[in-house]
This record gives structure tokens, C-alpha cells and sequence, in this order.
């Protein structure tokens, strides 16, 4: 079992990919618990959230550590 930690930021800051894995996996040996850490901005999000049902799913069961994410509520998941 693991935990899944999704950070969703406002603009995009990473444009190569192998950079962005690298953070990923910085962040994640840095943690003390089996995890998985995905990168994502939110205007990509925005644009996949509709048509991916297991990243809709992923999100029924979430909770916001910090910020908000106005795309849950447009979708249902938030109150």
C-alpha cells in the first residue's frame, strides 16, 4: 500500500519530462512512506479531468492539504 500525493500547480514550470520525473523522485525518497508523486499543472488537468474516469475516481477519495482546487466542485466531488 502506498499513498498517492498529486501536486497541482498554478502555471507550468517544467517543460521536460525527465525533469520532472527527477522532482518527482527527489520528493519521494525524501519521504518516509511508500508513496507516489505525480507533477502536474492545472491548466493540463483542467483538460484531462472530464475524459479520465480513474482520475475522477483517484479524486473521490482525495483530500486538500493546501489551496483549493475549484475543478472537484465543478465536477461533484466537493460539497
Amino acid at each position: 500500500r502506498d499513498i498517492d500525493i498529486m501536486v497541482i500547480l498554478k502555471r507550468r514550470i517544467l517543460d521536460i519530462t525527465i525533469d520532472k520525473h527527477k522532482i518527482e523522485k527527489i520528493i519521494s525518497n525524501s519521504l518516509p512512506f511508500k508513496n507516489y508523486i505525480i507533477l502536474n499543472n492545472y491548466k493540463d488537468l483542467k483538460e484531462v479531468f472530464p475524459f479520465s474516469h480513474l482520475l475522477q475516481t483517484q479524486f473521490e477519495y482525495s483530500k486538500v492539504i493546501y489551496g483549493k482546487l475549484n475543478l472537484l466542485k465543478k465536477y461533484g466531488f466537493l460539497p
